[in-house]
């Protein structure tokens, strides 16, 4: 999952991810963007910023989003952003299986502590 800004480099980090991966012969790895797009701006009312001009992908990324300027991830509340990310896990990670695994490998943890413990007696 890839959260980045929305600006000509925030947009084009998925291909170069995806270039250096193949690089590295990586297989089977999707980079799925999550934010931010046009979507979350709006929603939010995200301040918008204007272009880096020596940028050599501002015509790119216009000709792509149809936008004219930049909005910075760290723009968003942090609550905001980290129910984004909960929430994009949870589509790939039952998240009540993981709390139930932390729950039991806590259990477990304090099982051996209390077995040194008895030990060293």
């Amino acid at each position: 999952m890839y959260f980045g800004d929305l600006d000509p480099s925030g947009k084009d980090m998925p291909r170069v991810l995806n270039e250096k991966f193949k690089e590295l012969e990586v297989e089977n790895l999707e980079v799925i963007e999550v934010a931010l797009n046009k979507h979350d701006i709006q929603k939010h009312n995200l301040p918008k910023n204007p272009f880096k001009p020596k940028d050599t992908r501002n015509k790119w990324y216009f000709e792509k989003y149809g936008i004219d300027y930049a909005v910075e991830l760290d723009a968003l509340e942090p609550d905001i952003l980290e129910e984004k990310i909960r929430d994009s896990i949870s589509e790939f990670v039952n998240l009540k299986a993981l709390k139930k695994c932390k729950i039991n490998d806590m259990l477990e943890i304090a099982e051996w502590n209390r077995i040194i413990v008895e030990t060293k007696k």
